[in-house]
């Protein structure tokens, strides 16, 4: 016999389906499943267990086949036509029904326990049944983490090709610009909001930020993600910068990074056609822009670097690359951005 305390290990996370219409088996049966698993969805009918089935993540289904309304049989019918690969299916039968078991056989069922159900071997059965089962979550847990590691690794890539690329840029703009020195009167200004930098920042704004970088981060997503992404979202987008830029530009030391953000939903808005026939190419602008960000707000609000100004310049590169991108009068044949 299968110890109780070892299936439970492997039910505790999982959620059955019980269906019976005797109310003293069905309220006995209830209290011994409560026991092993996370959820117990219970179903007085066919009818109810396919509803049930419908509105709920089901593991496995452990039925009576004679029931009222719609019984085991056509219960289990209608749940392969829902679903490609069903949950297992456990069959409480009595002797007398050798055509439904043939029935049930030629339908792919899984278990079958005789009533009155033995408690020993229901266990074993419960452990055989969801051993299959962890197994074929775990794979694919497995492969999940797999996917999403890949996808993490390309979007490093995609930042890390898109930021040398922007270096490059950057370097010939200098190249061409010849950058004033700074005043001793600017740097004692800079070392006078620095030194107040600690003090100003203020929690709430530090969580909002967060929020509206999560934000962001799923709508450039969904451009990679969708081949044709709503106005709807774009405009949903551009508010999250604009908040972003509204909360910066309540503190000194960060009001010339709030101006080109300004700049950027504003011109996004203004040109979105543009934007939305060259939404994939972008996605890359945006998300390197994400992770700049994403990095000056761990850094500097939540680690309180020494430098707060550290990540402005990067910043403010990645948003005038995408401000040139987005309000570009150059196009090709396609009519599409010709980018850098």
């Amino acid at each position: 016999m299968t110890d109780p305390k070892i299936l439970k290990e492997i039910t505790s996370n999982l959620s059955i389906l019980y269906a019976e219409d005797e109310e003293s088996l069905r309220r006995g049966m209830v209290k011994s499943l409560e026991r092993f698993f996370k959820n117990v969805y219970v179903a007085k009918d066919g009818y109810e267990g396919i509803e049930l089935f419908k509105n709920n993540k089901i593991d496995l289904i452990m039925s009576d086949i004679n029931m009222p309304n719609i019984d085991g049989v056509e219960m289990f019918k209608t749940i392969l036509t829902l679903e490609e690969s069903p949950p297992p299916f456990i069959t409480l039968t009595a002797h007398n029904e050798p055509e439904l078991l043939l029935t049930l056989i030629d339908l792919g069922i899984d278990k079958f326990l005789l009533k009155p159900v033995d408690r020993e071997k229901m266990i074993d059965s419960f452990y055989k049944v969801c051993s299959v089962i962890n197994d074929k979550l775990l794979i694919e847990q497995y492969h999940a983490n797999i996917e999403e590691a890949y996808e993490e690794s390309e979007k490093q890539k995609r930042i890390l090709e898109n930021k040398l690329k922007h270096i490059a840029i950057d370097k010939n703009i200098q190249q061409a610009q010849i950058k004033p020195k700074e005043t001793s009167e600017q740097k004692q200004i800079k070392e006078e909001k620095k030194q107040t930098y600690f003090e100003m920042l203020d929690n709430e704004d530090s969580d909002e930020l967060k929020d509206l970088s999560e934000e962001m981060d799923t709508y450039v997503e969904m451009m990679f993600k969708s081949k044709d992404m709503d106005e709807e979202y774009i405009f949903s987008f551009t508010d999250a910068i604009q908040k972003y830029a509204s909360i910066l530009n309540m503190y000194p030391l960060f009001m010339e990074l709030a101006i080109p953000m300004r700049i950027l939903s504003e011109d996004i808005k203004k040109n979105i056609d543009t934007v939305k026939q060259n939404q994939n190419e972008l996605a890359e602008y945006f998300e390197s822009l994400h992770f700049t960000l994403e990095n000056f707000r761990v850094k500097v609000w939540g680690n309180k670097v020494d430098d707060p100004t550290f990540f402005n310049n990067s910043f403010i590169s990645d948003i005038n690359l995408i401000i040139m991108a987005v309000s570009s009068s150059d196009s090709n044949d396609n009519g599409n951005i010709e980018f850098f």
